[in-house]
């Protein structure tokens, strides 16, 4: 895989991988998001992120261009303005979801909550797009101890995928 650099002029290279990764989204950006969406789409083609951890498999050698599309932290207003986007167009995209967050603004604020809900993961799981775990409760990874780490990746996937109904096999380290 190549590494793309400022210098480098991603339109006529092949053999790249970009992920690109968004937090959050407000009604006023969604036509900056589909400009860019349709930049992307100008140049490579997207990939789901199963697609795309396939394709770094060790030994395996591509030339095509590749975006994956992801959001991390699960907020509201991402799900309400780039779902509906991402899914007229077919493009692949994940959610990478704190459980925690989740479970605390469902409990708290069940219609004005700033993160999403468990119906919610649901339903864009139904759509095609990729729930994944940005760890139980957004913890800095670098000043966890090996048992506070695996408490992290492996109640979160749990959770994740006893929410969702589906297998949970992407990760997106927060910080």
């Amino acid at each position: 895989m190549r590494c793309l650099s400022i210098g480098c002029h991603p339109e006529r290279s092949t053999g790249w991988l970009i992920i690109v990764m968004y937090h959050d989204m407000k009604a006023n950006e969604r036509p900056g998001f589909l400009s860019q969406l349709n930049y992307m789409k100008s140049m490579a083609d997207f990939l789901s992120p199963s697609e795309a951890t396939a394709l770094l498999e060790p030994g395996h050698h591509f030339t095509g261009r590749y975006f994956c599309v992801t959001f991390d932290d699960g907020l509201r207003d991402a799900v309400r303005y780039a779902v509906p986007i991402l899914n007229e167009r077919s493009i692949p995209s994940a959610f990478f979801v704190v459980p925690a967050w989740i479970s605390a603004a469902s409990a708290a604020q069940p219609t004005g909550a700033k993160f999403i809900s468990w119906d919610d993961c649901r339903e864009m799981a139904r759509s095609g797009v990729t729930i994944g775990s940005h760890g139980r409760s957004h913890r800095r990874f670098s000043a966890l101890d090996d048992r506070q780490a695996s408490d992290e990746l492996t109640l979160s996937k749990s959770q994740i995928e006893h929410e969702v109904g589906q297998s949970c096999v992407h990760f997106a380290c927060p910080w």
